[in-house]
């Protein structure tokens, strides 16, 4: 990997290391481009929690790009946003979007107003199925680079039943259907938990992308960044490919931005 567009901060509570050390540890790990990606700010209609506030925006704004011109000569710096998908305020993600290099899309919680439901830590069925028309809604937008860890779900789940097959069919369709990368997360095979009877990453997880790989579906590889020794990850890359199968993939390693 020569790129990574998944790079938190310490704004939004569990990511640690200064802006500048992300950049200096992405140099030092021979990166060709690092783009920030912390979680998304939210209007305060909604609870939620560990992300950064939306008076520290612009701030996250003005340190990356004041990176991006420090290290101009050495690396690409991109400002980007990593977002719930919000369906009553569509307005205000645009409104990010307009600020930024890219956004992409992580889909861990419920954003409605005034309540909260987060797929971390429990998703039936039920839930299952409105996470994926969630995510066809936001990528249906097209203010979305790609898709951040798309069976974000398994995080609350202790099997992978014909659901999640189901649910694998629909998101790689639509994503197929779009042109909208998929991404496989380097960072979930570090979080492995109590799966189908043994302990396993949430994400990637295989039988997952075993579906996906039947798509014509473009496939990004992130570290997910929340500390800056995370640029030096590559040496995963060959263990998560192993643990899924050495499936064959269509690569990429570069997406548009821009406005």
């Amino acid at each position: 990997m020569k790129t990574n567009y998944h790079t938190h901060t310490y704004r939004c509570g569990h990511a640690r290391g200064s802006d500048e050390q992300y950049v200096q540890a992405a140099i030092d790990a021979g990166l060709e481009l690092v783009g920030f990606s912390d979680h998304m700010p939210i209007p305060k209609s909604v609870e939620t929690y560990d992300r950064m506030t939306l008076e520290e925006f612009p701030y996250y704004l003005k340190s990356i790009n004041n990176l991006k011109e420090k290290y101009q000569e050495q690396i690409e710096v991109l400002a980007g946003l990593e977002c719930e998908w919000i369906a009553h305020d569509v307005p205000f993600l645009e409104n990010l979007r307009n600020k930024c290099d890219y956004l992409i899309l992580g889909n861990h919680e419920r954003m409605i107003p005034s309540k909260q439901y987060d797929y971390t830590y429990y998703a039936d069925d039920e839930a299952i199925e409105l996470y994926c028309l969630e995510s066809e809604a936001a990528l249906n937008t097209g203010l979305f680079a790609f898709f951040a860890h798309p069976e974000y779900f398994m995080f609350g789940r202790r099997c992978f039943n014909d659901k999640c097959r189901w649910a694998a069919h629909f998101l790689a369709q639509i994503c197929a259907d779009l042109a909208i990368p998929m991404e496989i997360n380097v960072n979930g095979f570090t979080r492995s938990h109590y799966i189908e009877g043994k302990w396993q990453p949430p994400y990637p997880f295989p039988e997952f992308w075993q579906i996906v790989s039947e798509y014509p579906v473009k496939i990004i590889y992130s570290f997910d960044a929340h500390r800056p020794i995370h640029m030096h990850r590559n040496d995963l890359i060959e263990a998560v490919n192993e643990h899924l199968g050495n499936l064959s993939f269509d690569i990429i390693e570069r997406i548009s931005v821009g406005k």
